[in-house]
């Protein structure tokens, strides 16, 4: 399969993932010492894949970045009275951009599919 298809897929596993974290934590925003929680970009991905290459000094180094072990992280955001985290507008906007990186996924992966039925009725 198209390596770009398959990299679709996972971006769509990610988002779909994500979005059930988000929903989390916006169900537990009322919860006392709730943490909020956020899925790991890159830890989602294979590594391989999409191994950053530091060209300057200020350029993050591969590695070191916190919670790459784990997908799920704990945000590390300050704390309200009742030891909970979690912010409603923060985590509406986030759960805006989840959605809109799952539709602009969709999309692609709608126009790749296009276009191998397309070069697929000329080669007939």
């Amino acid at each position: 399969m198209d390596e770009g298809v398959v990299t679709l897929n996972t971006l769509m596993d990610y988002t779909t993932m994500r979005q059930k974290v988000l929903s989390s934590n916006i169900a537990n925003s009322d919860t006392p010492g709730y943490r909020a929680k956020e899925l790991d970009f890159s830890a989602f991905f294979n590594k391989a894949k999409l191994k950053l290459v530091a060209t300057k000094a200020a350029h993050y180094e591969d590695g070191l970045y916190p919670g790459r072990d784990g997908a799920v992280i704990d945000e590390n955001t300050l704390f309200w009275g009742d030891k909970n985290n979690v912010e409603l507008d923060m985590e509406v906007a986030k759960m805006t951009e989840n959605g809109l990186l799952y539709q602009g996924a969709t999309k692609l992966i709608s126009t790749k599919y296009k276009m191998y039925k397309s070069a697929a009725k000329r080669t007939q």
